[in-house]
């Protein structure tokens, strides 16, 4: 496998894979970059940047998932509110991570809701009306104001307000059957809305129910610098490019760039030899032609770059403890090892 960080440095948090420019030290990381783990207070470890929680990292995208809050209110009469509640809250992101605009949904839930999300030169949100349950969108219906409402976020932000429009006196007339109305930036495609959303029994509610917690919001992020993105000669000439075989495009919104690895050779661009060609994939085109098959693989045909047609046997064992234990799929690849032909290639599995 193309190495994901640095040598001798931590690639793991927890769950969470670290791939560089991200790093839990100063030498592992790249100015910016830097992340922390936190191993005393929580099991398993969890992957912080500043206050943030850090769900997952993507280099081929730039994108980083982190866990969004979710803002809420609660009625406990027709027009009061409880206090002990998070009516509010705000994100902010350095210079080198924007709120994706591609990736993420602004979402509310509720009746008389009226949801504010607010950056540094925009002010959006959306209204979400209902008299009674029953007059809410019916289960996985679209946001479209009937219980749910939803807006998409504006580019080029780095830092957001989520907040709530009551004032007291105003009126709620289906606060008795659906008292908690929810507010947050997420994750394109992760909210489908459901009746039961609205309601609340004693302390169980949206909130604290598992669809209500670990909400994803995605960050865009890039180098960014005085080195501007170009190609010269077909070989990346900026800094962070570091892997031969990689080459860097323009970030998806804002200023900076990202690093790819050239077709053909996937890994980490931004580390030393990351970009390792996967020739198999080439010559067989994703494994997108099979051609038979047995117990332990399957064969699909393929064509070399000087235009030579080939059979590429590629493992279709999925239990990991078949291989350890040995058994029949060992002596498969030690029959296959010991043959010998002009037209055969020797130790051509490919595991998945």
């Amino acid at each position: 496998m193309p190495p994901i960080t640095k040598p001798n440095c931590p690639s793991k948090c927890g769950d969470v894979d670290i791939h560089f420019p991200f790093g839990i030290r100063d030498d592992c990381a790249l100015p910016k970059f830097k992340l922390t783990c936190n191993s005393s207070s929580s099991s398993p470890p969890r992957l912080y940047r500043g206050n943030l929680e850090v769900m997952s990292i993507t280099v081929e995208t730039g994108e980083m998932r982190i866990v969004s809050p979710v803002s809420y209110i609660c009625y406990n009469s027709s027009n009061t509110i409880e206090f002990d509640q998070l009516a509010g809250w705000n994100i902010s992101v350095s210079r080198s991570f924007l709120i994706s605009k591609r990736r993420n949904m602004f979402t509310a839930i509720g009746c008389s809701t009226l949801a504010f999300l607010q950056g540094s030169e925009v002010l959006t949100g959306c209204i979400s009306s209902c008299d009674s349950l029953e007059d809410a969108a019916r289960d996985k219906d679209e946001c479209a104001g009937l219980g749910c409402c939803q807006t998409a976020i504006p580019g080029n932000l780095s830092r957001v307000v989520v907040d709530w429009k009551y004032r007291t006196g105003d009126s709620n007339p289906a606060w008795n059957s659906h008292a908690v109305t929810p507010s947050w930036p997420r994750k394109t495609g992760t909210y489908q809305f459901y009746r039961e959303d609205l309601m609340r029994e004693g302390n169980k509610s949206f909130i604290t129910s598992p669809n209500g917690t670990n909400l994803p919001l995605v960050l865009d992020w890039a180098i960014k610098g005085d080195r501007p993105c170009y190609v010269g000669n077909g070989t990346s000439a900026t800094y962070a490019c570091a892997s031969n075989n990689s080459t860097c495009v323009n970030a998806t919104q804002g200023n900076g760039y990202l690093c790819n690895c050239s077709q053909g050779f996937p890994g980490n661009p931004y580390l030393a030899g990351g970009c390792i060609k996967d020739e198999l994939k080439m010559i067989t085109k994703q494994y997108s032609k099979p051609i038979g098959g047995g117990n332990f693989g399957k064969v699909f045909m393929g064509i070399t770059k000087d235009n030579q047609q080939v059979a590429v046997k590629r493992s279709i064992v999925q239990d990991s403890r078949k291989t350890q234990e040995g058994g029949e799929f060992v002596d498969e690849i030690t029959f296959q090892l010991e043959m010998r032909h002009k037209n055969l290639v020797r130790a051509c599995w490919v595991l998945p």
